[in-house]
């Protein structure tokens, strides 16, 4: 059985429950690739990173330059280089993909991404995760069911409840 996980960011230190499940995950005996968004810190890092060869499990969606002009560039370029895609015209829906859409990170990554991430189940860590994974299911970038896990943060910060509820 192959897991995958769905992650905003990664690694990042203060997660590690995030990392425990992932290496139990791998302990067991499954099959585990790590996709996430954007690269955290590879630097400082638990011992586990490096014991279990976690950087070459992990797909960076996100991998992009500082500052706003050069995300804003290389966003264009990659949506560009998938352009022939349908689903990176889908990914520029802005009624059904709002922000995502907008500032053209989900067709930055229907652009990159040519062959689907497969998984029997992701792992998505916060709702906010889940909700870009639901996405890029939908665009056709992961495919395998999505298992959400909300944290505290999910239903205690006004400005998450204010971009996820009508």
């Amino acid at each position: 059985m192959k897991v995958g996980f769905f992650l905003l960011k990664f690694p990042l230190s203060s997660e590690t429950f995030v990392l425990n499940q992932i290496t139990a995950f791998i302990d067991m005996g499954f099959e585990v690739e790590i996709v996430a968004l954007q690269k955290g810190d590879t630097q400082n890092t638990h011992a586990a990173w490096t014991k279990y060869n976690l950087a070459a499990r992990t797909r960076w969606l996100q991998d992009e330059p500082t500052g706003k002009v050069a995300k804003l560039r290389h966003r264009v370029s990659q949506t560009l280089r998938g352009i022939h895609r349908k689903n990176t015209w889908q990914a520029l829906n802005l009624k059904r993909y709002g922000a995502e859409s907008r500032n053209l990170i989900l067709s930055a990554i229907c652009g990159q991404v040519a062959t689907p991430f497969r998984a029997d189940v992701f792992i998505a860590h916060f709702g906010p995760a889940g909700v870009t994974a639901a996405k890029l299911r939908e665009l056709g970038v992961i495919r395998g069911k999505i298992a959400t896990i909300f944290h505290g943060i999910d239903i205690s910060s006004r400005e998450v409840l204010n971009h996820y509820t009508p």
